[in-house]
């Protein structure tokens, strides 16, 4: 009888065991923060390859965390290496951390197929920023879009604010502390001026072209893609 109890808890071990080593075609455990890959230290490391960092993709952006580190979005062109390079298809991805488990990338459903780039996280988390064709879908026209958190997920993306939402580009830098929101205008137009628009009482303000220390003669970007005819 012993024999046969201690045969029971044996096999009963490695069937919990095999249970928990992921299959083959099965997304890897990934736990803990920063999808439980090494802080980051002084050098610059790839970040989460074959997950995040894929050789056939083309991430076309920061990877980006919620201050409460449970989520994390990312833009990224799937294929866009190694086949015909098709511009356009960038697409904002998601994982999210359930029970301790970080989940296996998916797009983002609060923007389905449209193209989306530079996620960015408001200070609280409550808010996520990106860049998204404007309603002309023009191809200068680019607005930023944000997306709030609901009980059950995130709500329909809008543009963010009529004083920022303009016919041509604009492109999203940063938030700071405050909410206060840095972006450039103009980037296809060859004249692209970084802006700043303040969060007052939970609305952006008109926004205010920044000084010399940041807007140069030159365009601040435009002047390195389509360099101006001599």
């Amino acid at each position: 009888m012993k024999s046969t109890a201690a045969n029971l808890v044996a096999v009963a071990m490695v069937m919990l065991v095999s249970s928990a080593r992921p299959q083959a075609g099965e997304f890897p455990l990934l736990q803990g923060p920063y999808l439980g890959q090494k802080p980051p230290g002084v050098y610059p490391e790839l970040f989460g390859p074959g997950v995040i960092s894929i050789d056939t993709n083309f991430v076309h952006s920061a990877v980006v965390f919620s201050p409460d580190g449970s989520e994390v979005f990312w833009c990224t062109n799937v294929g866009w290496y190694g086949q015909r390079k098709q511009q356009g298809f960038l697409r904002l991805y998601f994982m999210k951390m359930v029970d301790g488990r970080w989940t296996s990338p998916q797009p983002a459903p609060f923007v389905k197929d449209k193209r989306v780039e530079r996620p960015v996280f408001s200070p609280d988390g409550g808010s996520l920023y990106f860049e998204a064709s404007g309603a002309s879908n023009a191809e200068d026209d680019v607005d930023i879009f944000v997306v709030q958190r609901t009980n059950n997920g995130w709500s329909e993306p809008k543009p963010i604010s009529p004083l920022i939402t303009s016919p041509t580009t604009e492109r999203l830098y940063c938030v700071t502390a405050d909410g206060s929101m840095y972006f450039s205008r103009n980037l296809m137009r060859n004249d692209e001026t970084v802006f700043v628009s303040r969060l007052v009482n939970g609305a952006f303000t008109e926004p205010e072209k920044l000084g010399e220390a940041y807007n140069s003669k030159d365009p601040e970007l435009a002047m390195v893609l389509r360099p101006k005819e001599e």
